[in-house]
């Protein structure tokens, strides 16, 4: 029996390395397909009143939405709180699937119960329905809070809604936060 040549042996050896990193499975304890939305970010316009280069107060977090309840923990929000306007408009994607996004979404109007140079407190909470959302930005820590938390329970509609309480504040991406942590762990 002939013995193959070395370019023979190399090159079949080099096939059979491609083929096994192709079909050696890759595990990762992250998700290999988990999508990377921005960082955290927070802009406040501050109190001075409208003119030309400020057209209204205007204070903007975005970021992902962080905390127990979520369907979609792999998520990006923003919001932005008007106080000429007073209202909190939020808007959010989310990844559903490996390397899929869902459609961008009008998550909520908030009515802006109050505004302060410390903080906004807004509130989602029509009279028939069986939930009321309230957003706190404290504008010193920024920080954004919104608590999900039963309403108007004694409604027959409302019988069988959800009676927990959630709590989400605003944050870095999962993976950004993994980032980080790699690099403070690095130095």
């Amino acid at each position: 029996m002939k013995h193959p040549s070395a370019p023979a042996f190399l090159w079949f050896s080099a096939f059979l390395l491609v083929l096994a990193w192709h079909l050696w499975p890759r595990h990762s304890t992250h998700g290999a397909n988990e999508l990377v939305f921005d960082i955290k970010m927070f802009s406040d316009s501050g109190e001075r009143e409208a003119d030309a280069s400020n057209p209204y107060p205007l204070v903007q977090v975005s970021g992902t939405l962080t905390g127990d309840g979520l369907a979609y923990p792999n998520n990006t929000q923003i919001i932005e709180c008007a106080k000429n306007n007073g209202l909190c408009e939020s808007y959010g994607i989310e990844q559903i699937g490996d390397r899929q996004l869902g459609r961008l979404s009008n998550l909520g109007s908030y009515e802006i119960k109050k505004w302060s140079a410390s903080e906004i407190v807004a509130v989602v909470d029509e009279a028939m329905a069986c939930i009321r959302t309230t957003l706190t930005i404290d504008r010193k820590s920024k920080i954004a809070l919104l608590v999900q938390e039963p309403a108007n329970q004694t409604r027959i509609e409302c019988k069988d809604s959800d009676n927990k309480i959630y709590k989400w504040t605003i944050e870095d991406s999962p993976a950004w936060k993994r980032m980080k942590k790699n690099t403070a762990g690095a130095s």
